[in-house]
């Protein structure tokens, strides 16, 4: 099955697995992309443990309206015409009458074309007790839709940046941040100082690498900025097990929360094409520019399974086979791009290319035929090494949307060191259409950091004179300690609400007298 491909989508050499670097240092949503389209909810083998939870039934009996409080969505936008979201809106006016702003195509209509930010948002402020769908940790809320994704998950430090200072400048109390990458942008951490000297939470993802943020596995921002009003949040299983899939880190990672099997309202649903790469290549409509000796099909085995791909060299075998020197190899496809709200392609990328010299160029064109000629759209240069396994890439083809519009791939090398070449598999066109009544289930470090945003609500709704760190600090020290968390986070703690609710910190400066 799939699970044979690693799916951690941190692909050497690249910050983004989902489309181009824009502006500056691209980031990604915090996801497992295998699980990012509606899905059934998991209805059998479910591994939950009664009493693993947050104890929200408890801490509601406390306070469940958060009216008063501004949670910012910094995401892929939110879908605010959803039937679980549309009464807990920010009001952002004639100016905003969008309720936020998208910093991705610079309008005031930040709908999310990708799913994501609407499930964030529905797990902070989902409406309570109104017979629909969920619950959001608050039962009211005003969600702020800030969008600095794109329809793939696709975004830079820059937009993150000013969607960071927007929801500060409008009165958000708390920023939800389930993005990130290796990026260590200092205008993004002096964002976040700038929130902080302003009063605003931050809550960030830690990331689904399955790696340690403060080792070997490299830093995640902005999980690793150091910063008091700043929480990063690692995923935990049903059974208050740190997620296989979750980052880590005893100093970077602060605590964790539910982030497996997550219902929240999306955005819409997605119509999949897949490309079976099966056909014969006179009957496949892939154009090779060097048909036999460059881009050709064949069958490969990733782990246990076999998968059709599309390679280059058509013998790749990522062991001995090689692309040959001083390559300019082709291959596209026209498709129809027209229809739905947004489209993407999406597949899986294994390459072993000189790092720099060779490369594999992702590129669309609106005009059709060779996507080289003119109206050429370059989407992402793929090089190095993904190490023998095949990572997810997605792009959004707004740029491209035409009823004949061509994609393709170009594989480019000089006259030295040829490695074993590229390829790609599970192929697939997908087509959103926006509707107000989706939801999805789904798994991620994104889903994790929400469920403390909207604590983070409840905090100041109910302590309405706490300041961020105040804030932080309930959260990280009113939680319960589980032992899968016991030297992976600063805490080792679980997120708990009536805990964090009832947290009072320890007074300071007092002397014993006799």
């Amino acid at each position: 099955g799939i699970s044979e491909i690693p799916n951690t989508g941190a692909v050497p050499g690249r910050l983004s697995v989902r489309g181009a670097v824009m502006e500056s240092e691209a980031y990604r949503l915090e996801i497992d992309p295998l699980s990012g389209a509606p899905a059934a909810p998991t209805t059998t083998a479910n591994p939950g443990v009664a009493g693993s939870d947050m104890g929200m039934e408890a801490a509601w009996d406390m306070v469940n309206d958060c009216g008063g409080v501004v949670v910012a969505v910094v995401d892929t936008g939110i879908n605010y015409t959803h039937e679980d979201l549309e009464d807990n809106l920010w009001d952002g006016g004639s100016a905003y009458p969008h309720h936020g702003y998208d910093f991705v195509g610079d309008t005031n209509d930040p709908m999310d074309t990708n799913g994501h930010g609407t499930h964030v948002a529905g797990t902070i402020g989902a409406a309570g007790d109104n017979s629909l769908g969920g619950t959001g940790v608050c039962w009211k809320v005003k969600l702020m839709a800030i969008r600095v994704l794109d329809a793939s998950g696709s975004g830079s430090t820059a937009s993150v940046v000013e969607g960071i200072d927007f929801a500060v400048e409008h009165g958000a109390k708390v920023i939800n941040l389930s993005l990130g990458g290796g990026a260590n942008d200092p205008a993004l951490r002096a964002a976040i100082q700038n929130a902080a000297s302003r009063g605003v939470s931050v809550i960030a993802a830690a990331g689904n690498d399955g790696s340690d943020n403060d080792g070997s596995g490299g830093a995640t921002y902005p999980c690793n900025y150091n910063e008091p009003n700043l929480v990063c949040v690692a995923a935990l299983d049903q059974a208050n097990g740190l997620a296989d899939f979750s980052n880590f880190g005893a100093t970077s990672v602060h605590v964790g929360a539910p982030g497996v099997n997550i219902v929240s309202p999306w955005t819409g649903e997605v119509a999949k094409t897949d490309e079976p790469f099966t056909l014969p290549t006179a009957t496949s409509g892939w154009n090779f520019s060097q048909a036999g000796l460059g881009w050709g099909f064949k069958q490969k085995f990733f782990g246990l399974s076999p998968y059709q791909i599309m390679a280059n060299p058509p013998t790749w075998d990522f062991s001995s086979k090689r692309y040959s020197a001083n390559s300019d190899d082709l291959t596209y496809k026209e498709f129809d791009l027209t229809g739905g709200d947004a489209i993407t392609i999406s597949f899986y990328a294994a390459y072993q290319l000189q790092t720099n010299n060779d490369k594999v160029t992702v590129l669309c064109n609106p005009n059709g035929g060779d996507p080289l000629g003119a109206g050429s759209v370059v989407l992402d240069t793929l090089t190095g090494s993904t190490g023998g396994a095949a990572f997810y890439n997605e792009y959004d083809l707004k740029a491209c949307r035409s009823a004949n519009a061509s994609f393709g791939y170009r594989l480019t090398s000089d006259g030295s060191n040829q490695n074993f070449g590229a390829a790609v598999l599970l192929f697939s066109v997908n087509r959103l259409t926006v509707n107000p009544v989706t939801y999805n289930v789904i798994k991620g470090t994104s889903m994790a950091a929400p469920h403390v945003a909207g604590l983070a609500a409840l905090l100041f709704a109910y302590n309405p004179n706490f300041n961020a760190v105040d804030v932080a600090a309930s959260i990280k020290n009113g939680g319960t300690p589980v032992p899968s968390l016991a030297g992976k986070t600063s805490t080792g703690k679980a997120v708990h609400a009536v805990k964090a609710l009832t947290h009072i910190a320890l007074p300071s400066g007092l002397t014993v007298s006799k």
